[in-house]
C-alpha cells in the first residue's frame, strides 16, 4: 500500500511503500517510519498506525468519489 508523506519543509508530498500483511501490521502498528525525503534530503518521521490508517481513508475517499461520479453520470 502507498502512503503519503508531505516534507515540512518545502510542502510538497511523496509516497512510501507499506506493507499490508497481518503479521507485519501487527509488528509495526506502533513504530515509526523513516523515509527519505526526495525533495530535501532529510529523514522525515512519521507513525506507521497513522500513514497505513490516513491511506486506508484516503483510497476508501477516491472510490467513493469515483462511484458518486460515475453515479451521476449513469442517472
Amino acid at each position: 500500500m502507498l502512503a503519503v508523506i508531505r516534507c515540512p519543509e518545502t510542502g510538497q508530498s511523496f509516497e512510501v511503500e507499506l506493507p499490508t500483511s497481518a503479521a507485519v501490521l501487527e509488528k509495526q502498528w506502533r513504530r515509526t517510519v523513516a523515509a527519505q525525503c526526495p525533495h530535501c534530503g532529510d529523514t522525515h518521521l512519521e507513525g506507521f498506525k497513522q500513514l497505513f490508517l490516513r491511506s486506508v481513508i484516503d483510497s476508501d475517499v477516491d472510490r467513493c468519489s469515483l462511484a458518486h461520479g460515475a453515479f451521476r453520470r449513469y442517472r
